[in-house]
């Protein structure tokens, strides 16, 4: 079947879908402009196998918790028809697909504007099974393995994402890591704690809205072809500048260092980037730190919590050790703006009743403890004075 690969009203391309409903041929391009970053390569090449994976990894990823009893639950055989189901729409970004010859526009289906289910999400949450679904929803199309859903409270677009089983301590890691970079001044997504149906969740307000769009690194990353001789950290700020992404160094600095003090362990490619004007395709600024749960030994037992242990990154480094001498820029940074920072991640903590008050100590005494080991590499970093 044919659809029009749209952004926001803007034609970009013409695709064809298979049976599984993976786009298996570009048909006519449009609009070369408007395709999703990364797509379009840096002589202009098309490549279909690079919009097959950009549609692909818009669905709900296959590890995700419940994702196959749900599938059978609403009567869907794959998250590619579901992600069909509701044109491909998602709270991230302005793109979406049309069946050809349906005149629809983008103020009618859009999830900014207009109402959604919430069947899909509740069904994700353990909610009461119904008959029928309703499925035209942005979960269709929501990342990440953690239970999650969308919800409007107060007119707002509200993320709702939870724990993985065992510690189910992601969403405390958030509201803490929240904090940390409010008490240092660095642009984040703000997350709260929300107690439901007996269970903590985190909360957080969409990123984007109906002007701005957010567009991963890994998109980014496409930009340009990358030199062999350039690393990773070396050729994304080539890519952004190309993009014309403003202030990106002192970005990715304060991002490695929090990163560092909490322990991220899957900061990847999929969870920083840019937000970007969708009609002028400007991008705006880089995006706020956010989606920092993955840290702080989250699934480790008390025994393997290591801060002085080799911790590993997915981002530009294989460790933090090594990821840690990227950044360029200290100045900004307040050790004392973080004092008592463990003292009130343990109060978080203290709400989680799926471990034991130990462990909960010790993951404020490893907190604390990287912000000296944060400190003590800034001093050995710094030049010394010759006299």
């Amino acid at each position: 079947m044919e659809y029009i690969l749209k952004h926001k009203d803007v034609e970009v391309a013409g695709l064809s879908f298979n049976d599984k409903n993976i786009i298996d041929n570009i048909v006519t391009v449009y609009n070369k402009d408007h395709f999703p970053a990364g797509v379009v390569q840096e002589d202009g090449r098309i490549h279909v196998g690079r919009i097959e994976d950009w549609w692909v990894g818009r669905g709900i990823p296959g590890e995700r918790e419940r994702f196959y009893e749900v599938l059978k639950e609403i009567n869907v055989k794959n998250k590619n028809e579901l992600l069909i189901k509701s044109f491909g729409i998602s709270l991230t970004d302005h793109y979406w697909v049309c069946p050809k010859d349906v005149h629809l526009k983008w103020k009618e289906v859009n999830f900014y504007e207009n109402d959604f289910s919430f069947d899909i999400g509740d069904a994700f949450f353990y909610r009461s099974k119904k008959d029928t679904y309703n499925l035209r929803a942005p979960d269709n199309s929501s990342d990440g393995k953690l239970i999650k859903r969308w919800s409007v409270i107060d007119g707002k677009r509200m993320l709702i994402k939870g724990g993985s089983s065992g510690n189910y301590q992601e969403p405390f890691n958030e509201a803490i890591t929240s904090s940390i970079c409010q008490r240092l001044n660095i642009p984040h997504v703000k997350y709260d704690l929300l107690y439901e149906d007996g269970e903590y969740y985190s909360i957080c307000e969409n990123m984007t809205n109906g002007e701005y769009e957010l567009v991963y690194a890994s998109h980014i990353f496409e930009a340009l072809y990358r030199n062999i001789n350039d690393s990773f950290y070396r050729h994304y700020i080539k890519c952004c500048d190309k993009l014309n992404i403003k202030n990106i160094i002192d970005r990715l600095n304060k991002m490695m260092v929090v990163d560092y003090i909490i322990a991220n362990t899957d900061r990847h490619f999929s969870n920083f980037g840019a937000i970007r004007n969708s009609e002028t395709l400007e991008y705006v600024y880089p995006a706020p730190v956010y989606d920092s749960g993955t840290s702080l030994w989250h699934d480790k037992n008390i025994n393997d919590i290591n801060e002085n242990g080799i911790i590993g990154t997915k981002c530009f480094e294989s460790t933090h050790f090594a990821q840690i001498k990227l950044v360029t820029d200290f100045s900004w940074y307040d050790k004392n703006k973080l004092v008592g920072i463990e003292d009130e991640y343990l109060e978080l903590l203290l709400k989680n009743a799926h471990f034991e008050i130990e462990r909960k100590k010790r993951l404020a005494l490893a907190l604390r403890k990287r912000i000296e080991m944060l400190d003590a590499f800034i001093k050995s970093s710094r030049p010394q004075n010759i006299s």
